[in-house]
């Protein structure tokens, strides 16, 4: 998400979550989103198979975690 006021954050994060909700069918109390801030160094990594800096990589940790749970349930 680009570097914008607050409100603006959360009032685009709440569009999200509702058009999620209408169109996936999803219930509220899924986690549907995680902050993952603007970081202007990751477009400086030469690929993304070598060593990747924490300051870069931690805050998408949630989300693979996430995507890999949600693949775990559709494969049960």
């Amino acid at each position: 998400m680009p570097p914008v006021a607050q409100t603006q954050q959360q009032e685009w994060l709440g569009q999200a979550a509702d058009w999620i909700t209408k169109h996936w069918g999803m219930s509220s109390s899924v986690k549907l989103y995680y902050p993952v801030p603007y970081n202007p160094n990751i477009i400086t990594l030469g690929n993304l198979f070598e060593e990747i800096p924490g300051a870069i990589l931690d805050p998408y940790i949630p989300v693979a975690d996430g995507i890999s749970a949600i693949d775990h349930v559709r494969k049960s």
